[in-house]
């Protein structure tokens, strides 16, 4: 720099004076001391703008303009210089100082909305692509303008910018996430068709952004709302490939679902099974594993046809669901949603044959002593062992299934006290014997009506606790009001043809129909009584009831000894053998 200025001070006008100032200027700006850099630069540009050294003065106005941040200055500068006829002759220069112009008033305008509200802002980007329609930024302008209409809660302004921008800017970069800004406007006012529409145009223009996955997998699940399942289908496939590339974000877990979610797209019930065969393969999570193995079991359920690939099919998804199923009681998994509820499902299946011999399995006659009592201890037993089954099916982790597994339980005390009651008395017994035994049955059928009654009502109790209606939860209801009509009345009301009462029609038994002669007592509350009725004044006492006729000696010291044998050893001599009583 010394040098540079001993030479100015020498010849101020020599050949190489423009030179020596530039290297001033440059040295200047080299130490940041950016004021006395921009003084120099602009001398040298008014003294030779026609040459190769104006031009690079002027371009180093601009960079020392831009450390200084001073964007208005710049904004100035690159303007001026653009339609400076000096650098007429330079038209790339002019070209480039337009651009920076461009550039620059683009920033300004977005510095000097910084502390506006959305709606200003986006008022003023509005303004600036309808202004500057040539402008670099004018795209970049609409897009924004959208994005601040949509925050100040103007949808339909955003909407209308957005399609607007589509139309004037369709090769513009913000054009692909444009299409995907229109689709959640659109998800917005409930237009899934065009939702999916711009998201399916979104993830096309731009397979490469992070959001392309996502774009696919909202637009299948638009288009499967829709009932278009063909283009669903295509878009879940779009999504695996997307999500399933190397250094792909997209979460296991999510990509494992969307790879369920197929089989239900297909329109062919062997396609949905095989599918579902081949996919269980593959899938590592365990519960995700048993979903595809109790879909491929359905769909094989589903089919009609008894061929032999058919009826193959069917027998190994069915095997192997029983297999997964076992294994994953056995290990204790925690399962929850389908998992559960297939594993519950495929556990209740193999239960329903032991429980349907169970049900149709009557009780030995009790004529033969012996084979009464083994044959009810063996069900006694049965029960038991079904009863811990059917826990273990309410404690995997499908509130419906354990709903159906404390009604199956209930079931089962149910059917072994009809069964108790439906044992028929040993012949030769007379009417008082008949009577005693069958209050015996009673008696031994008694507290598993209670327990059945017991677990109905753990059963409502827990699909309240779960929010759950079904048939299951009717069923217990339903034996709940034949059986403890005192805890459960019925709620059903008729209301009789005249007099305007309501009248409660339930009974122990069952709804009662209600006859005209049962409501005959309405009529003194709304009419005189007739001469020849009871008024209430009347206290005259009603003649006593007849006595029923002392038993006979004979039968009434038989049954006394009856009773005394069955409370000495608990069993009944019969002329053909022994009832014998036995607790759960």
């Amino acid at each position: 720099m010394a040098a540079c200025k001993l030479y100015l001070e020498i010849a101020p006008n020599g050949e190489m004076a423009p030179v020596a100032r530039y290297r001033i200027a440059e040295s200047l700006y080299g130490q940041e001391r950016y004021d006395e850099a921009l003084e120099a630069f602009i001398k040298i540009v008014d003294q030779a703008a026609d040459s190769d050294l104006g031009e690079v003065a002027a371009d180093q106005i601009f960079d020392v303009l831009q450390a200084q941040k001073n964007w208005r200055g710049l904004l100035q500068s690159a303007r001026r210089y653009a339609a400076d006829p000096r650098f007429n002759a330079r038209p790339e220069f002019q070209a480039r100082a337009a651009r920076i112009a461009d550039q620059t008033n683009f920033k300004v305008l977005s510095i000097s909305m910084a502390d506006l509200e959305p709606a200003d802002v986006a008022t003023g980007f509005t303004n600036y692509a309808r202004n500057n329609p040539s402008s670099d930024y004018a795209d970049e302008a609409m897009f924004n303008a959208a994005v601040y209409w949509e925050k100040a809660g103007r949808n339909d302004y955003a909407l209308s910018v957005r399609q607007d921008f589509v139309k004037r800017f369709p090769e513009s970069e913000h054009t692909g996430r444009t299409y995907f800004n229109l689709a959640n406007v659109y998800r917005k006012t409930c237009d899934y068709e065009a939702a999916a529409d711009r998201l399916e145009r979104f993830a096309n223009a731009k397979p490469d952004d992070e959001l392309a996955p996502s774009a696919w997998l909202d637009a299948s699940v638009y288009r499967e709302d829709l009932g278009d399942t063909r283009a669903a289908l295509a878009g879940r496939k779009a999504y695996l490939n997307l999500a399933t590339q190397k250094g792909s974000k997209e979460k296991p877990a999510t990509v494992a679902k969307v790879r369920l979610s197929i089989g239900k797209l297909l329109n062919s019930k062997i396609k949905v099974a095989r599918y579902y065969d081949v996919l269980a393969r593959s899938l590592k999570s365990p519960s995700d594993r048993l979903v595809a193995l109790g879909r491929a079991a359905d769909a094989w359920r589903s089919l009609r046809g008894k061929g032999r690939g058919t009826l193959e099919g069917r027998e190994q998804a069915e095997r192997r669901l029983g297999e997964a199923s076992s294994a994953a009681i056995k290990a204790g998994n925690k399962l929850r949603g389908e998992a559960a509820d297939l594993v519950a499902e495929a556990r209740i299946a193999q239960l329903n044959e032991p429980f349907r011999q169970y049900w149709k399995e009557a009780l030995p006659a009790a004529a033969d002593a012996q084979a009464f009592k083994a044959g009810f201890v063996a069900q006694i037993e049965q029960l038991g062992q079904l009863k811990l089954d059917y826990v273990e099916v309410a404690s995997i982790g499908s509130p419906s299934r354990a709903v159906a597994a404390l009604r199956r339980i209930g079931d089962l005390h149910a059917r072994f006290a009809a069964k108790v009651l439906e044992v028929r008395a040993p012949n030769g017994l007379n009417a008082e014997a008949t009577m005693v035994f069958q209050d015996r049955l009673s008696e031994q059928a008694l507290p598993y009506q209670d327990k059945a009654a017991d677990h109905y009502g753990t059963c409502l109790s827990q699909a309240r606790k779960w929010g759950i209606q079904s048939e299951d939860t009717k069923a217990c209801l339903g034996y709940l009001v034949e059986n403890r009509a005192d805890q459960f009345p019925r709620l059903d009301e008729e209301r009789p043809a005249f007099g305007g009462v309501w009248v409660s029609a339930y009974s122990a038994l069952g709804s009662l129909p209600v006859a005209q002669a049962d409501l005959d007592f309405l009529q003194a509350a709304r009419a005189p009584a007739p001469p020849s009725a009871k008024k209430p004044t009347d206290t005259a006492e009603e003649p006593p009831k007849k006595k029923a006729a002392d038993k006979a000696p004979i039968e009434a010291s038989a049954e006394e000894e009856m009773a005394k044998q069955i409370r000495d050893d608990g069993t009944l001599e019969t002329g053909e053998g022994l009832l014998f009583e036995e607790d759960e």
